[in-house]
């Protein structure tokens, strides 16, 4: 389910860098104009978004660069990706949900097995899954984040730079 055409639209994000879609391609423009196009490997490891974490304004005011292939956000490195899963996570849509209701909410059963990516998230944190997300100690929700990322899978392919 693509929330966008086939070649999306760049944003303009932080330091002037921005980022679209190319086909099944990611296609980043630095602030010093150098072009990153990344094929290959898993959508999250693309867009830099080990989430998939859908593009919009939580993913823009998290600092996403644009939109990548699928409509999912491109961010400028995996380590903002990772704390844009967080955020997302302790926002008012997630943080009052057990870890269950949370992993229905972002992996719904109309796009994921919403049921293995429960099963896997608790097999992976070992945390009760009928806990809150507010519950969470800054480590367990980390757990959480990292079993995310293992689920939405992070395959590398290859990076090609032009000047």
């Amino acid at each position: 389910s693509t929330a966008s055409g086939p070649d999306a639209t760049a944003t303009v994000g932080e330091g002037g860098a921005s980022a679209r879609a190319q086909g099944r391609d990611t296609v980043i423009t630095h602030a010093d104009g150098t072009v990153e196009t990344r094929s290959g490997g898993t959508l999250a490891w693309r867009n830099h978004n080990p989430g998939n974490i859908r593009a919009g304004d939580f993913a823009n005011a998290h600092g996403a660069l644009g939109t990548g292939p699928g409509g999912f956000a491109v961010f400028p490195d995996r380590a903002t990706g990772e704390r844009a899963i967080g955020a997302l996570l302790q926002g008012p849509s997630y943080r009052n949900l057990s870890i269950n209701d949370a992993i229905h909410r972002y992996a719904p059963p109309v796009e994921n097995d919403t049921n293995a990516y429960q099963r896997t998230i608790e097999r992976l944190t070992g945390l009760d899954s009928g806990r809150s997300i507010a519950s969470l100690s800054a480590a367990e929700l980390s757990r959480v984040v990292g079993a995310i990322q293992v689920v939405e899978g992070w395959q590398e392919g290859h990076v090609t730079r032009t000047p």
